[in-house]
């Protein structure tokens, strides 16, 4: 068992502990232990290191950057490459914590927050002299991220990464979810809290414990999905490890998904950009503007139906061009 967290952010009331609070007050240690000491997790963390290793070597890249780097356990102990490293994590206990346990000359580990990483990156490579880095976030980190921040956070790192750097993330396998849920989840209380089986749904693969932690683990098309959510499509689904190209795979109990610039339409950030604006402005105006066929509105619609309503019966229309 691991070490109690000095918090106890588990004995709190499910409404007022959520797993990035629960984080942001672990003790680094606990969670190490947990991971570390016989855990079912421990040849994952192997697969990922030795992956990683593998692909910062082939793929030419001059540093690997890990966004979350938490207690350092995967980019600290990458002893199979010379690459240079840097591990980034906004807990400062942590940073501390892997500056003590992975003191390398080759390794060094900051305090950045990751909606700012572009504005650290750009500083940083300038004195670094890093060019192609490999941008790693791994181990399920991007989803006890804040939700709300989850895409910036992608779009930072896609931003560090560059026309020549690549994107690494991994996921919990949903595959193997009642297989973490009795050798993992519920031999760790310190991580999670107690919990019995009537807070987990097996079908979707969430834990819901009562202390407020939560986790949901994804199948391989889920991911694929959620990264098109937030413009990166990634076309290839696959049983086997391809370090050459853009795609996800599966290993140990992760869902692994490499990706590059050339994975994004790039158009979303065109329509958000200042010149986009401009140009919005001075055609339509500053006022919303609904495209749709008014005039195929009956008059009894147009006194019945509210303003919203009629906005989404007149853009139907415009699709199928009748009236129902």
């Amino acid at each position: 068992m691991a070490p109690r967290s000095d918090s106890e952010a588990f004995q709190k009331s499910p409404s007022s502990v959520s797993e990035q609070e629960l984080w942001a007050s672990m003790d680094p240690l606990a969670w190490h232990y947990s991971i570390a000491r016989d855990s079912v997790f421990e040849e994952t963390y192997k697969i990922t290191r030795d992956l990683i290793a593998e692909a910062a070597e082939q793929g030419g890249y001059d540093c690997i950057l890990e966004c979350g780097c938490g207690t350092g356990d995967v980019i600290g102990n990458l002893k199979k490459t010379k690459i240079h490293r840097i591990g980034i994590d906004i807990n400062e206990r942590f940073i501390e914590h892997c500056k003590k346990h992975h003191s390398h000359p080759d390794c060094d580990f900051l305090q950045v927050d990751i909606v700012r990483l572009t504005e650290w990156w750009d500083e940083f490579k300038v004195k670094s002299g890093f060019r192609k880095p490999l941008v790693i976030c791994v181990n399920n980190t991007l989803n006890i991220m804040p939700e709300e921040i989850r895409g910036q956070a992608l779009e930072q790192m896609l931003a560090v990464a560059g026309d020549d750097g690549r994107v690494v993330l991994s996921y919990w396998n949903g595959h193997f979810f009642s297989h973490a849920i009795m050798n993992y989840y519920k031999e760790n209380e310190e991580l999670c809290g107690p919990f019995d089986f009537s807070h987990v749904d097996f079908e979707t693969r969430t834990l819901e414990a009562p202390s407020g932690y939560s986790t949901h683990w994804m199948n391989p098309t889920e991911v694929q999905r959620l990264l098109r959510s937030f413009d990166i499509n990634v076309d290839l689904v696959s049983n086997e490890v391809d370090l050459d190209t853009d795609h996800i795979h599966t290993a140990g109990l992760a869902i692994f998904c490499w990706f590059s610039l050339a994975c994004t339409s790039k158009s979303k950030s065109y329509y958000d950009s200042d010149d986009a604006q401009t140009f919005y402005s001075s055609i339509w105006g500053e006022e919303t503007v609904h495209i749709g066929r008014y005039d195929l509105l009956t008059d009894e619609q147009k006194q019945q139906l509210s303003f919203s309503e009629q906005i989404s019966k007149v853009s139907m229309l415009r699709t199928n061009a009748q009236i129902p």
